[in-house]
């Protein structure tokens, strides 16, 4: 049987812009917060193959793409599926098993399924956001939990990303530097892999580079892309690894700073301010000042879930280290039996991933103790290394070009055309 396409992905349709397919390809790993055994794809655009795999010992490698397109064994089963057609995959006790909107099972047990040849397909999973992919999806059994790699070329996946920018500005120019440095980032990503004992490449979440797929894809970045094909961002002739937050609060903070790090000259301190005056260039970000409350009992649970490890690792307090000449914590100290001293990004993502990514939203804050509850007012959006996304969006609002936005977060960088390899 078929089924009708939900309003909202029929409008994603006709608003989505293509994106041209390159030779050059990355393979993403979809993080998914919670294991899950249930997944749905609906075909909404061109026919889609679903090749099932059964397990073949011996054939992953570490850091390999050996199993992506099919190249498992030659035992594969394949099914079908057409505009308005869907495939459910169950993950149970002999693997995976499929069923076809056509009523047919496919409930032999395998252990990789494999979707290619069409344009747009929805993914659904339980309590998770739907998403809307291209190129080819790879569903693997891990026991327990399925898990999904994305594999498309690297401009379209600098599209998708550019696009979810479209939040944040409008404004060409923006857009334009940002196409520019999110193909950057994943230039670099590419070419220094985190995920070495992966069969993907990258992450999509903030430990490499967001993704949710294409649906939210303009069909503007889809030409500013085109525009600037090729076009990356290098310093002394080495393609960079251009860092960027959401609002940075009028002070940028540099990569030694914050990370620790010495072999980023091209991510100094500074101020986010046009010629030195005026207003910030992100005064206009509703993350530009904040505040966040968190009842004691529910800190302190955070805290010790985080890091307590017994009663030595028992921590009753907390307080600033270190902070930088921009007013940003970048190492705290927590008191206890035994003292810890923490990064203050370490402590930002522990508690990004524990209350969610809106809650502590920069370690530029000031906190006070209130009765039943911690008072946090702090400033900016994001780690507050190089390119404020919202920054980016004022300059622009303020007449300055790409290119010039970039020399401005990045000081010291020059923007080349140079082909993927």
């Amino acid at each position: 049987m078929k089924f009708c396409l939900p309003y909202f992905l029929i409008l994603i349709l006709f608003l989505a812009a293509p994106c041209s397919a390159q030779s050059d390809n990355v393979s993403v790993g979809i993080d998914i917060t919670l294991p899950f055994q249930t997944v749905k794809f609906q075909a909404l655009s061109g026919n889609w193959n679903v090749n099932l795999y059964p397990l073949t010992p011996g054939t992953q490698k570490a850091g390999s793409t050996e199993r992506i397109f099919g190249n498992i064994n030659k035992e594969k089963v394949t099914e079908y599926i057409v505009p308005g057609e869907d495939v459910s995959l169950l993950l149970v006790a002999k693997g995976i098993v499929a069923r076809v909107s056509s009523e047919k099972d496919v409930d032999k047990g395998f252990d990789s399924v494999i979707l290619e040849g069409g344009d747009l397909i929805s993914i659904e999973i339980p309590e998770t956001e739907p998403m809307i992919m291209e190129g080819v999806i790879q569903i693997d059994n891990h026991d327990t939990t399925l898990s999904i790699i994305n594999r498309l070329s690297l401009e379209q996946f600098v599209v998708s990303s550019a696009s979810v920018f479209g939040n944040v500005s409008s404004e060409i120019e923006a857009v334009k530097a940002y196409v520019i440095v999110a193909r950057t980032k994943l230039r670099y990503l590419k070419e220094n892999n985190k995920h070495l004992n992966e069969i993907y490449e990258i992450c999509n979440t903030p430990h490499c580079m967001p993704f949710k797929g294409c649906g939210a894809n303009r069909q503007m970045v889809s030409l500013l892309a085109d525009q600037t094909f090729d076009k990356v961002i290098t310093y002394n002739g080495k393609i960079i690894n251009p860092r960027f937050h959401h609002t940075c609060g009028g002070k940028i903070s540099s990569a030694k700073s914050v990370y620790g790090v010495d072999n980023e000259p091209y991510h100094p301190s500074h101020n986010d301010l046009k010629d030195s005056e005026g207003s910030e260039n992100c005064f206009h970000s509703p993350a530009f000042h904040w505040t966040a409350e968190f009842p004691k009992f529910d800190f302190m649970d955070f805290i010790a879930v985080a890091y307590a490890g017994g009663i030595q690792n028992f921590y009753v307090a907390f307080e600033p280290e270190t902070v930088d000449e921009n007013g940003r914590i970048t190492q705290l100290l927590f008191r206890g039996k035994a003292p810890l001293f923490l990064p203050g990004y370490d402590f930002a993502n522990r508690a990004h991933k524990h209350f969610g990514y809106n809650s502590l939203k920069s370690m530029r804050f000031n906190v006070t103790e209130m009765k039943r509850s911690f008072l946090f007012k702090g400033m900016g959006k994001g780690d507050g290394v190089g390119m404020c996304l919202y920054g980016c969006d004022g300059l622009a609002k303020k007449g300055m070009k790409a290119e010039d936005i970039i020399a401005f977060y990045y000081p010291g960088t020059r923007v080349e055309e140079i082909p993927a390899e």
